[in-house]
């Protein structure tokens, strides 16, 4: 039964005409929980891989190109975190991952983010959820392409510190602690936004963006500089523009550079 058959709502419309001819893998141990996520896609005209574990996957993936990988996070052979972490070290860092959990999973967020796993669903899920995180996911990854990657941006143009060290008063480890506090907080803030705009919360995404635009400023973020005030002016007029999550991608790909590069500059120490 072709979409066109239901009454559907306009998002569901909008899911329709995205995900028609997307191939998307479908990873899990469980037949029947694939089995029930494979009838809902396919009734949008989704082309559906299915692997029944983490190492089918990557045998998969190594020679096919898919548009976003929906998969278990507890699987018997490879979890999901691991099959992540293979897949971004070496096949791709683009690809939308999406973790499939019976559990919430929001305690271990940061561990998520730190293996490549983009967003999670819990389980079981309704229709209209899993279609809204995969087109939106979809969609962010079309439209990304869109900005010049912020990978070509040279790591000396990303960030300066001078401005933090001026405000320190010579502190060495006030800067160290304003660092590790940006690399902890900001990367979450910025999940936040991205799961706000899932929610049509513009409001929450002009606070999140107002309580990172200072910290942006701080650290010399100068690409971001007028990206973030965007951002926040939109989400407190409530501009309903769909336009916003590709900004606030870039917000994340820059971001994550400045991380990673601050955290060889200033690794953590560790607790004796």
């Amino acid at each position: 039964m072709k979409p066109s058959q239901y009454q559907l709502n306009e998002t569901v419309r909008l899911s329709a005409n995205m995900l028609a001819d997307k191939k998307i893998l479908l990873v899990g141990d469980d037949r029947m929980s694939r089995l029930v996520t494979a009838n809902i896609l396919k009734k949008y005209d989704v082309i559906i891989m299915e692997a029944v574990n983490g190492q089918e996957a990557i045998d998969i993936l190594k020679f096919t190109v898919v548009d976003l990988v929906l998969m278990d996070v507890e699987m018997t052979i490879m979890d999901g975190m691991e099959l992540t972490g293979i897949l971004r070290k070496n096949i791709s860092t683009a690809i939308p991952v999406i973790g499939l959990t019976v559990n919430e999973f929001r305690e271990d967020n940061g561990k998520c983010m730190d293996a490549g796993i983009n967003a999670y669903l819990s389980k079981p899920f309704k229709e209209k959820a899993l279609l809204d995180i995969v087109t939106f996911w979809l969609n962010k990854n079309q439209v990304a392409e869109s900005f010049t990657s912020s990978r070509q941006i040279a790591f000396n143009q990303l960030y300066n510190l001078s401005d933090l060290v001026e405000l320190s008063g010579g502190n060495d480890s006030f800067v160290e602690k304003m660092v590790h506090m940006f690399i902890a907080q900001t990367p979450l803030q910025i999940t936040q936004m991205e799961e706000s705009f899932l929610r049509n919360d513009y409001q929450a995404i002009g606070g999140l963006a107002h309580s990172i635009k200072p910290v942006i400023d701080n650290l010399g973020i100068l690409s971001l500089k007028h990206v973030i005030r965007e951002i926040e002016k939109k989400g407190k007029q409530e501009i309903k523009d769909p336009q916003i999550i590709v900004l606030i991608s870039h917000v994340k790909n820059t971001i994550s550079l400045v991380v990673a590069d601050l955290k060889k500059k200033f690794p953590e120490r560790r607790k004796n």
